[in-house]
């Protein structure tokens, strides 16, 4: 009895799989779910409206064309590493503090200099008999002193010949800039600036000088889609390309999900991808779950540092001061 009521499932079971609908549902499934999976990887990295979280694409699996030998001794299997960059850091509150301070004790130093002179002519003749070359190094002394304080922490990375160190070249360049420029003063001054700073080779500078500030390279291609101007894989059209004003990427309007508004905005000003995108108002990257996106030019703000401030994201649309004067007449859209 046993055998006959397995026979007659294997039966049912054989049947089923041999109705031609069973396999086109598997079939369409399949199909299915391969384009799902396919979109969602051309629409990274995005912003989900609903949760508030920036998707971005992971290494967690690789495929198998992707393989390759192992390089070290142990290794069966290597995979093609992905490229790393440091995010650029803001100040540190300690060393904006010292700036403030910095600040006030030249201003303070310049009135009471002033004062003094006035009241008290006898003061400032024995100020001129003092030798300015001492004078002046305590001032270059403490000036060096504050500029190596206001360095930036080593995370423990080791900076290679090929890496990339992009993220602090801006920094090294200010730096640079104002020590080498020559401070107002004396002769005295000039020439004990001159005999500090010394002409630093090639091999000895700890940033890269190669490419200047503004002639970033630019991807020709798209992020998203992996097209060109010459053709949208998307839409199969030719269309105009986006590129970020940080890091160079580049995005069709239509895959990066534009409106009419933000085709035009873009073009004004220097747009900012989704991984570099920072605060219009205190130009600082930080606290970037706080970022409010604006629905006709995609900047982006700090909903602290709005006027006035706000406690969470509105509902619906958002358009920033400037795209109410540019598209909405100066009024604020319904629903803001």
């Amino acid at each position: 009895m046993e055998e006959v009521d397995g026979y007659l499932r294997v039966k049912r079971f054989d049947d089923l799989v041999n109705v031609q609908t069973y396999l086109n549902a598997i079939e369409r499934t399949n199909s299915y779910n391969a384009r799902l999976q396919q979109e969602r990887k051309m629409r990274m990295p995005f912003l989900d409206s609903q949760t508030g979280v920036a998707q971005n694409s992971t290494n967690l699996r690789m495929q198998y064309h992707q393989r390759a030998p192992g390089t070290r001794p142990g290794q069966l299997y290597s995979y093609p590493a992905k490229r790393w960059k440091k995010k650029k850091r803001a100040f540190e509150p300690s060393v904006m503090e010292k700036i403030m301070k910095a600040g006030d004790i030249e201003m303070a130093d310049a009135d009471m200099h002033q004062i003094s002179a006035i009241e008290n002519p006898a003061a400032l003749r024995h100020e001129e008999s003092q030798p300015e070359e001492l004078v002046e190094n305590a001032k270059i002394q403490w000036y060096d002193e504050f500029e190596n304080i206001s360095e930036p922490p080593d995370a423990g990375e080791i900076d290679e010949k090929g890496s990339d160190s992009s993220d602090y070249e801006e920094l090294y360049a200010k730096k640079k800039k104002k020590r080498g420029g020559r401070p107002r003063g004396s002769k005295t001054k000039a020439k004990v600036d001159k005999d500090l700073y010394y002409e630093v080779d090639e091999k000895e500078k700890p940033y890269g000088c190669d490419t200047p500030e503004k002639e970033k390279p630019t991807e020709k291609y798209c992020d998203f889609c992996l097209g060109n101007e010459m053709k949208n894989e998307k839409t199969g059209g030719p269309e105009e390309l986006v590129s970020c004003g940080d890091c160079g990427r580049s995005g069709h309007p239509t895959c990066l999900q534009f409106t009419a508004n933000m085709i035009v905005s873009v073009k004004k000003y220097p747009w900012q991808c989704i991984e570099c995108k920072s605060c219009g108002l205190c130009g600082t990257s930080d606290n970037d779950d706080q970022l409010l996106f604006c629905d006709d030019c995609d900047r982006g703000y700090h909903m602290y540092c709005l006027k006035p401030p706000l406690s969470e994201p509105p509902e619906g649309s958002w358009s920033c001061h400037l795209c109410i004067e540019e598209f909405h007449g100066g009024k604020k859209p319904n629903g803001q």
